[in-house]
């Protein structure tokens, strides 16, 4: 049963990962916030080693080139980087572990040039298994509800297991509608929405808004003399 599960997540992850690096759109540079390091590789090889790519984790990369600037941030509170710099931005699971999704929009605002590519992608909270979950008095599989352990489901395969890396709990897991408003509501402009996983076979052709996970590409729509 575990190995039919990661084999479902690994398939899962490639689409997810093909469908972010088909939609780059950089003639100079990317930034990549929650940079880990096989994704970092691929946009990396995807993008023939051509862009200066800037990185913020908690963690340096150990993939590096000479072409890559890391920065250690809270993304809840900054991106340390100017105004007006980056061409595209890129957030792969990373936002559904910050208290403080709001404050992320507003710096990739900042940061990013008028119509810069803003591919931002997250675990769903409306996804079946957790609606599933609930139905039954589960915690949401996607979902952490303590700081310290996994609580609540013991169906899922970290049940009972210590977080050791705070950072890697889910704060906040969105849905595609909550996401898509919040995106909308800072002024970016939504260009697609693609699910990835699903429940029902053939799931995500018909109905993305109950994915595993999903991707929102948009494009960052801003006057750059009045920078919120």
């Amino acid at each position: 049963m575990y190995k039919h599960i990661k084999k479902s997540y690994s398939a899962m992850y490639r689409h997810r990962t093909n469908f972010v690096l088909e939609n780059i759109e950089s003639q100079e540079n990317i930034l990549i916030l929650g940079a880990r390091d096989s994704f970092v590789k691929s946009i990396v090889e995807y993008t023939d080693n051509k862009l200066n790519y800037y990185l913020v984790d908690k963690h340096p990369p150990v993939f590096k080139k000479l072409n890559f600037t890391y920065s250690f941030s809270d993304l809840n509170e900054c991106i340390p980087f100017s105004d007006n710099l980056f061409d595209c931005i890129i957030s792969d699971q990373l936002i559904e572990h910050l208290s403080r999704p709001d404050s992320l929009l507003k710096e990739i605002k900042r940061v990013g040039k008028k119509d810069c590519t803003i591919i931002i992608g997250s675990e769903n909270l409306s996804a079946w298994h957790n609606i599933i979950a609930l139905i039954f008095t589960l915690h949401p599989f996607s979902d952490h509800y303590s700081e310290n352990i996994r609580v609540g489901n013991p169906f899922s395969i970290h049940h009972k297991k210590v977080i050791d890396d705070p950072y890697m709990r889910h704060f906040k897991v969105p849905t595609i509608r909550a996401l898509k408003e919040l995106l909308e509501y800072y002024n970016y402009k939504i260009v697609k929405i693609k699910g990835f996983g699903h429940l029902l076979p053939f799931g995500t052709l018909y109905d993305k808004y109950h994915s595993i996970q999903f991707v929102i590409v948009s494009k960052l729509k801003k006057d750059i003399s009045k920078v919120e």
